[in-house]
This record gives structure tokens, sequence and C-alpha cells, in this order.
């Protein structure tokens, strides 16, 4: 019988010390393991009521040319249709020497419909972060209506008119035209890196149902407009979306902020004061002197600041009256913004 306990003895004290790691071992691992939240939204674009960048947003768009016709290739979802004949190519030209052609379908019939389309994508590239727009080869524009879709091997991105018009009427063609090209542009350089994946694991949360129910494939774009939005323009979130996001998210807010934004970001999204006074330029475009003109001025002494397209400031004038002239004639060509304290942000073309 003794030595049957001294037999049990050291077997009960390894049970329970394998009881006591294993409890240890479950603490830890409960620790490391995020709780699970639902998603906060449907997916990020039209179940948000977030108007994440606004149509009123400085672009980088200098003009949009015709350059011909072409046989295109023009992926269509409602069919299989690969090539088109005589496809409207246009060519949107931005301030920061970068150019994104616009394919319209053959379909829109003549130049000057099909051009309509590429008019109301050309400011919406504009307002693209230029590190996403540098990366964006082409846009393909259909005729009628389907949803989005990007070939992000060929960094091109699809849209429909019918679907355009009404995202414009939303407010979602600029956070529409965002989701495809980080589609685009980015993923090819970031789904697929580890530090990525990992992030998406340790996180375990996802902020869209969309996100979580197309992990490999949307979770990228649908977080990256959230994190965008906190870094560029954080007063369009509410506290409880940043909350949830640095909460949830961490990880992947992380990762978007130290791989993929760059650490100073251009002027392209630069917020204007909420003023709604009118700062008129003329002639706009100019070589050599512009006229200024402070309508409606509540100063009695205003500065105006003249900032190059990366946000550079090269100008700065301490002006009293309500016109005044601006010598531009050592400027560059290309094009800058002009900032007044009151006046809403404006545009100057330097010839």
């Amino acid at each position: 019988m003794l030595k049957f306990v001294k037999t049990l003895i050291p077997f009960i004290i390894m049970r329970n010390f394998f009881i006591l790691f294993l409890f240890i071992f479950s603490i830890k691992v409960s620790a490391q393991t995020p709780p699970k939240v639902n998603p906060l939204f449907r997916n990020s674009i039209v179940s948000t009521n977030i108007d994440f960048i606004k149509a009123t947003d400085i672009d980088a768009l200098v003009n949009v040319q015709f350059l011909g016709r072409e046989t295109k290739e023009m992926p269509d979802s409602r069919n299989d249709n690969l090539f088109d004949n005589n496809t409207f190519i246009f060519k949107a030209n931005f301030s920061d020497n970068t150019a994104i052609e616009i394919w319209c379908h053959s379909s829109f019939g003549n130049t000057s419909a099909a051009k309509e389309y590429a008019d109301k994508l050309a400011p919406r590239l504009g307002k693209l972060p230029d590190f996403m727009r540098n990366n964006v080869n082409h846009v393909v524009v259909h005729k009628g209506d389907a949803g989005a879709f990007a070939e992000s091997e060929a960094n091109f991105f699809v849209l429909y008119s019918d679907n355009m018009d009404v995202r414009i009427e939303n407010n979602d063609l600029e956070e529409t035209v965002f989701h495809e090209s980080v589609h685009a542009s980015l993923d090819l350089l970031h789904l697929n890196k580890s530090g990525w994946m990992n992030a998406q694991t340790t996180d375990g949360n996802f902020i869209t149902n969309y996100a979580s129910e197309n992990v490999f494939k949307e979770d990228f774009a649908e977080t990256m407009l959230f994190v965008y939005t906190m870094v560029r323009y954080p007063e369009r979130l509410t506290t409880d979306v940043k909350d949830w996001v640095n909460t949830h998210l961490p990880n992947r807010y992380n990762y978007i902020v130290d791989n993929v934004l760059p650490k100073t970001l251009s002027i392209n999204d630069f917020v204007a004061d909420s003023a709604v006074s009118v700062l008129n330029i003329y002639p706009n475009p100019s070589d050599k002197e512009v006229q200024v003109v402070l309508k409606n001025s509540t100063n009695s002494k205003a500065q105006i600041q003249i900032y190059t397209i990366t946000g550079k400031l090269v100008k700065s004038i301490d002006l009293f009256k309500e016109s005044n002239k601006i010598d531009v004639s050592d400027l560059t060509t290309g094009v800058y913004y002009v900032h007044v304290k009151g006046y809403k942000l404006a545009k100057l073309l330097k010839k």
C-alpha cells in the first residue's frame, strides 16, 4: 500500500502541474485574443452616411484631353465581350505631372456624351492622394448600370455611367473612386505582406460586414478609407467611430499609417476654412500678375498665402484692401492654391 501511495504522489503532482499549466496558458491566450465585436457598418460607402471625401475638396486636375478613338480591352461584368472598337480615349492631366487615361465605351455614341462622364470622373481622380493616383493606369467607363470593380494586376478599375450618377447624387462617387483605386494601386503591394496579414489576425475584428465576408479581397480597401480619413480629415468621423477603430483595429491602423500613407501628405486634400466667402482671382490662368479680390471681407488686414500642390508656402503677402495685384511671374508653371483666412481655398493656374 505504501509503495502504491509513493507511486501515486508524483502522478498527482504532475497532473496538478499540468492542469495549472493549462490554466495559465488559457489565461495568456484569452488575454491575447481580441474580443469579438460586430462590424460597425454593412459596407464603407453606401451604408455609412459619412462623407469621407467631399465634392468640394481641392483636386489636382489640370485638364481633360480627348486623344481619339481606339480598340481597347473593356471588361464588363454584364457580358463576356472583352474588346471594344472605337473606344473614346481621354487623358486626365494632374498638377503633379501625372496622368490617367479614361476609356469610355463606344456605346456612348459620340464624343460629347463620353466626355460628360470623363469630366465627372476626372476631378474625383484628382482628389486621390498622389501615392495612389500615380499607380492607377486607366479607368474603364461603360454606359449603363452595374457595380464598380477593379483589376489589381493591371492597375485599373471599371465604372458604369448610371451608377456614377446615383453615387454623385448621394455624395458617394469620391469614396467609390477611392475604394476602387485602393484595389488598382495598392492591393498587389500589401495584401500578401506578412505585416498586413498578421495585423488582420491579431485584430480579429472588421469595420464592415463586407470586409468580414471578403477578408482577403475587401478588408484592406474597406479599412483604408477609414484610416485615411482619420489621418487626413479626422473631423469627418465621429469620436465613436475613431474610438472603435483605435480599440478594435489598432494593428491594421498602425500598418496603414506606417507602411501605406506617406509621412507627409500632399495639399491635394488641403482643408480650407469653412467660410462661405469666395476668393476671386483673375486673370486665371496667368503668367505675370493676378488680381485677388476679397469680397465681403471683414478683415481690416488679411494675409494671402500661395501654396504649391505639395503644400509648400511660396508667397505670403499682407494686404490692406479688397482688390490687390500679386506678381506671379517668378512662379514655375503649374497649379497653386491661394488661401486667405475666412475664404474658400482657390486654385491658381500659372502659365
